[in-house]
This record gives C-alpha cells, structure tokens and sequence, in this order.
C-alpha cells in the first residue's frame, strides 16, 4: 500500500488518539496504531462506495482490468 502523509487539524487529530486509546484500553491485545485507524476508515469508505455502485446498477472496481482493442 503507498504511503500518505496527511495533516489532521488539532480537533481531529485528539479525537482519533482518543479513540487509539479507548480501543487499545478496551482490547489489551490490541496495539491500534492511528495509521491502522486511517487505512480502516479508508477501507470502510471504499466498501461502502462499491455497495452503493452495486445498489444503483454499477459496477465498481478498484483495479479494473484494461480491454483488448482488436
């Protein structure tokens, strides 16, 4: 997976490390890192635009394979 960087304004940036440590606090074996936070938000985000594609008839993929002109 290529690598982001991205600046989270101070409001939302407290909120996700609040979050890393209510999971981390909650699951002892857990070792939530922001970036695992980021990258399921992300993964959820894409999920729920393909089962709308789906919904409305569409299809959508993330890595569409190339036609063959002839």
């Amino acid at each position: 997976m290529p690598r982001v960087t991205v600046r989270l304004p101070p409001e939302q940036l407290a909120q996700l490390e609040a979050l890393k440590k209510c999971l981390n606090r909650d699951n002892k074996r857990l070792k939530a890192t922001t970036s695992d936070l980021v990258r399921a938000a992300i993964e959820a985000y894409i999920r729920q635009w393909q089962f709308l594609a789906w919904r409305q008839g569409g299809s959508y993929k993330l890595n569409p394979k190339r036609r063959k002109e002839g």
